[in-house]
Protein backbone atom coordinates (compact mmCIF):
# COMPACT_ATOMS: atom_id res chain seq x y z
CA UNK A 1 0.00 0.00 0.00
CA UNK A 2 3.14 1.93 0.55
CA UNK A 3 5.05 1.65 -2.33
CA UNK A 4 3.00 0.13 -4.88
CA UNK A 5 -0.07 2.60 -5.52
CA UNK A 6 1.43 5.34 -2.98
CA UNK A 7 -1.80 5.30 -0.57
CA UNK A 8 -0.65 8.26 1.36
CA UNK A 9 -0.86 10.90 -1.84
CA UNK A 10 -4.13 9.53 -2.85
CA UNK A 11 -5.58 10.30 0.83
CA UNK A 12 -4.25 13.81 0.27
CA UNK A 13 -5.79 14.24 -2.60
CA UNK A 14 -8.97 12.93 -1.50
CA UNK A 15 -9.11 15.01 1.75
CA UNK A 16 -8.06 18.05 -0.78
CA UNK A 17 -11.04 17.29 -3.21
CA UNK A 18 -13.63 16.38 -0.68
CA UNK A 19 -15.87 14.44 -2.62
CA UNK A 20 -18.36 13.65 -0.42
CA UNK A 21 -19.21 17.38 -0.49
CA UNK A 22 -21.19 18.51 -3.64
CA UNK A 23 -23.76 21.72 -4.85
CA UNK A 24 -26.63 20.66 -6.20
CA UNK A 25 -28.23 22.02 -9.44
CA UNK A 26 -29.66 25.04 -7.20
CA UNK A 27 -26.62 25.55 -5.91
CA UNK A 28 -27.35 24.83 -2.24
CA UNK A 29 -24.54 22.36 -1.06
CA UNK A 30 -24.79 19.28 -0.50
CA UNK A 31 -23.01 16.25 2.06
CA UNK A 32 -22.83 12.68 1.37
CA UNK A 33 -24.00 11.19 4.72
CA UNK A 34 -25.22 7.43 5.75
CA UNK A 35 -25.36 6.18 2.09
CA UNK A 36 -27.55 9.50 0.98
CA UNK A 37 -26.73 12.70 0.05
CA UNK A 38 -28.78 15.91 1.98
CA UNK A 39 -28.59 18.86 2.53
CA UNK A 40 -25.48 20.71 4.68
CA UNK A 41 -25.12 22.98 7.61
CA UNK A 42 -22.76 25.87 6.87
CA UNK A 43 -20.50 24.35 9.60
CA UNK A 44 -20.43 20.81 7.96
CA UNK A 45 -18.70 22.58 4.62
CA UNK A 46 -16.51 25.42 5.92
CA UNK A 47 -12.83 24.83 6.49
CA UNK A 48 -13.71 26.03 9.92
CA UNK A 49 -16.40 23.45 10.48
CA UNK A 50 -16.67 20.04 11.75
CA UNK A 51 -14.35 17.42 11.07
CA UNK A 52 -16.42 15.10 8.58
CA UNK A 53 -16.53 10.94 9.11
CA UNK A 54 -14.58 10.16 5.97
CA UNK A 55 -12.07 12.68 6.85
CA UNK A 56 -11.69 11.35 9.69
CA UNK A 57 -11.28 7.81 8.27
CA UNK A 58 -8.91 9.16 5.95
CA UNK A 59 -6.48 10.95 8.72
CA UNK A 60 -6.54 7.60 10.98
CA UNK A 61 -5.50 5.68 8.02
CA UNK A 62 -2.90 7.63 6.79
CA UNK A 63 -1.01 7.97 10.34
CA UNK A 64 -1.69 4.53 10.45
CA UNK A 65 0.60 4.03 7.42
CA UNK A 66 3.01 6.71 7.95
CA UNK A 67 3.67 5.75 11.88
CA UNK A 68 3.76 2.00 10.83
CA UNK A 69 6.99 -0.04 11.77
CA UNK A 70 7.21 -0.75 8.29
CA UNK A 71 7.14 3.07 6.52
CA UNK A 72 10.80 4.30 7.38
CA UNK A 73 12.10 1.09 5.29
CA UNK A 74 9.56 1.05 2.72
CA UNK A 75 8.37 4.75 2.04
CA UNK A 76 10.97 7.45 1.02
CA UNK A 77 9.72 10.32 2.23
CA UNK A 78 11.06 12.42 -0.10
CA UNK A 79 10.67 16.43 -1.03
CA UNK A 80 7.59 16.20 -2.78
CA UNK A 81 5.71 13.59 -0.59
CA UNK A 82 6.73 15.77 2.47
CA UNK A 83 4.77 18.38 0.86
CA UNK A 84 2.29 16.97 -0.45
CA UNK A 85 1.50 15.13 3.34
CA UNK A 86 1.80 18.29 5.20
CA UNK A 87 -1.06 19.95 3.34
CA UNK A 88 -3.33 17.38 5.32
CA UNK A 89 -2.18 18.90 8.81
CA UNK A 90 -3.65 22.43 7.11
CA UNK A 91 -6.33 20.44 5.65
CA UNK A 92 -7.85 19.54 8.73
CA UNK A 93 -6.56 21.94 11.68
CA UNK A 94 -10.15 23.21 11.84
CA UNK A 95 -11.29 20.37 12.71
CA UNK A 96 -9.07 19.34 15.70
CA UNK A 97 -11.59 21.58 17.89
CA UNK A 98 -14.31 18.94 17.16
CA UNK A 99 -11.44 15.48 17.03
CA UNK A 100 -9.48 16.82 19.70
CA UNK A 101 -6.95 13.35 19.72
CA UNK A 102 -5.95 14.49 16.51
CA UNK A 103 -3.76 17.18 17.70
CA UNK A 104 -2.18 14.56 19.91
CA UNK A 105 -1.39 12.45 16.35
CA UNK A 106 -0.78 15.35 14.06
CA UNK A 107 2.32 16.61 15.96
CA UNK A 108 3.81 12.83 15.76
CA UNK A 109 3.00 13.17 12.15
CA UNK A 110 4.87 16.33 11.99
CA UNK A 111 7.76 14.22 13.19
CA UNK A 112 7.42 11.67 11.03
CA UNK A 113 7.51 13.50 8.00
CA UNK A 114 10.58 15.34 9.32
CA UNK A 115 9.36 18.98 9.10
CA UNK A 116 11.56 21.54 9.81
Amino acid sequence: MLTTTDIPLLVVQLMELRPWIRRHENGQLQIYDNGQWRLAASAEVSDRGQLHPVAAHLWLLLLSLIMSPAAPRKYELNDHRSRQLIKVVFLIFSGLSSFPFIFLLSSNFLVAVRVE
